[in-house]
């Protein structure tokens, strides 16, 4: 799903301790900006702006933050592992320990909104968060996203509707 040039192992944080959505969403922002302070900036309101458009909770401990951020030139993935579960605000599932944030370069195109799909059917199979919690180290979480099809997916557990709709 994702090659090491969208997801580097050096993007995969399993030892993080945000306490909010906001924190996750800055913590997100500055790993990718490197230090260039005006793309954090667009990145965190990017980010904020969707998860409160509809919720990014994708329920079983698992979010999907995604947004199109001016300013990318390629799609970026940064996949978080909280120390503590974070509480995203909203109504949705439980508390969050697992995120996978996309970042589209802006205007998002059909291929991402593909990928976000086939995210999301994925991260809803409980064979998923199996897989990714029992990963020990960044390469163990990037070789599983980085597997097409991935041998983890459950293609039989269909989407709920209202899941699908928290996507677009």
């Amino acid at each position: 799903m994702f090659t090491p040039k969208t997801l580097p192992t050096d993007n995969v944080l399993l030892h993080e301790n945000p306490r909010s959505a906001e924190a996750l969403f800055a913590l997100v922002a500055e790993h990718v900006a490197s230090g260039e302070a005006v793309l954090a900036a667009r990145i965190r309101e990017r980010l904020k702006r969707r998860h409160l458009w509809r919720s990014v909770n994708l329920g079983n401990g698992f979010a999907l933050p995604h947004a199109a951020v001016p300013g990318l030139s390629t799609l970026r993935a940064v996949y978080v592992r909280s120390a503590a579960p974070i509480d995203m605000g909203l109504e949705r599932g439980p508390a969050v320990s697992d995120s996978l944030t996309l970042l589209i370069p802006s205007p998002g195109l059909s291929a991402e909104h593909d990928l976000l799909m086939a995210l999301t059917q994925s991260l809803l199979t409980p064979s998923t968060a199996r897989a990714l919690r029992a990963a020990r180290s960044e390469a163990e979480v990037q070789q599983l996203l980085s597997e097409s099809p991935p041998r983890w997916r459950a293609y039989a557990a269909p989407v709920s509707g209202s899941a699908l709709g928290a996507m677009v």
